[in-house]
């Protein structure tokens, strides 16, 4: 149930100003939330790569990976689902510096119960 109420941070919705910021989200992030079960806060990661020309998103959280599929251009956003047999996910990913991504879950049908998350990009 928590592994699902994670992933359902993760429908993918990226707001970005054009194709150029999406490139710009490419590499590894690590965010921290409240964990909305109460209890130890999560930790989580996520990783946005291009594949002939296609971005997607793998969010890693508790040792489960999720992947989007690949991001559509749509009235100004980028687009993605993560679907499962339990749930559809939405998230919308905004950059607001070259080493802070913004981001904010959605669920069809209902409010998320997850603030937006900043996810730091992880430095090699």
């Amino acid at each position: 149930m928590l592994c699902a109420l994670m992933f359902m941070a993760v429908s993918v919705s990226l707001s970005a100003q054009n194709k150029n910021d999406l490139k710009k989200m490419v590499g590894n992030w690590n965010y921290t939330m409240e964990n909305p079960m109460g209890g130890d806060t999560l930790e989580g990661t996520c990783t946005i790569a291009e594949n002939k020309g296609e971005y997607k998103a793998t969010f890693t959280v508790m040792g489960n990976e999720m992947t989007t599929s690949a991001f559509q251009l749509n009235n100004g956003k980028y687009h993605a689902k993560i679907s499962t047999p339990e749930f559809e996910m939405g998230v919308a990913v905004q950059l607001k510096s070259n080493d802070v991504l913004v981001y904010e879950m959605s669920f069809e049908g209902m409010d998320s119960p997850f603030p937006a998350i900043e996810m730091k990009r992880v430095k090699k």
